[in-house]
């Protein structure tokens, strides 16, 4: 289990080198124009109210002319006109957006510094566990590799310890089975006090007894063939 959060933690670190952090830059570009933050961000950036550009015109359309010292916030991003500026030298880890000639609005191929060099690049910053994806900040794909990582690790020991408690219950069975005596078949013992303790039951009666104490028979009473013995009585004093 440690193993595997150190492997997880290596997955998180950022890149080092003679043991000193060196800056970072991921180099992004847009995909797709119809991208619903580069579309908001070039409608609502490049507007005129919002004054965050200076404007020229001449015979071949509108020029937009940065401040190189004022970064551009739009949303919750802050976006610099260079690498070297000093609120990015605190970031290990900073995000390059490069202007396309082919893909990108014509707004931002008009875009020019004040020495009227054409802006190639933007900057920003993406903070843990977000990485750089064209404009935006987007979760960061080794943030997940790390989590399913360590899930299949959790998962795995949780099997390995189900098979060794089922092993660990069959042998216990079968010790058990070992250990205890098994029946001899036989007669029943039975302890000699319970037998003295016994009462003992009186015989059935025998056959003749069972006849000399029956009741004569409809057909000898009948007959006057049956005869009574009175008993006799002796005083009481």
């Amino acid at each position: 289990m440690l193993i595997a959060v150190l492997i997880a933690v290596l997955l998180l670190i950022p890149v080092t080198a003679n043991g000193e952090e060196h800056v970072k830059k991921t180099v992004t570009r847009i995909v797709s124009s119809s991208d619903s933050l580069y579309r908001r961000f070039i409608r609502t950036v490049y507007s005129r109210n919002l004054n965050k550009f200076d404007f020229r015109n001449d015979g071949d359309g509108t020029y937009y002319v940065l401040r190189p010292n004022e970064p551009l916030e739009f949303e919750k991003y802050k976006y610099y006109w260079n690498e070297s500026h000093r609120d990015l030298k605190e970031y290990n880890n900073i995000c390059e957006y490069q202007v396309h000639h082919f893909i990108d609005a014509e707004e931002l191929k008009n875009t020019y510094f004040p020495d009227g060099t054409r802006l190639k690049s933007m900057f920003f910053h993406c903070s843990f566990p977000y990485s750089c994806v064209a404009m935006e900040c987007l979760i960061e794909s080794r943030f997940y590799l790390a989590i399913i990582f360590v899930g299949f690790v959790f998962f795995g020991l949780y099997f390995v310890r189900r098979c060794v408690m089922k092993e660990i219950k069959q042998l216990e069975k079968i010790r058990d089975q070992c250990v205890r005596p098994q029946s001899v078949p036989g007669p029943r013992y039975m302890s000699p006090m319970f037998l003295q303790n016994e009462v003992e039951e009186p015989p059935p009666p025998s056959y003749n007894m069972v006849i000399d104490t029956a009741p004569p028979s409809y057909e000898s009473v009948v007959r006057d063939r049956v005869t009574y013995t009175l008993p006799s009585y002796s005083a009481v004093a």
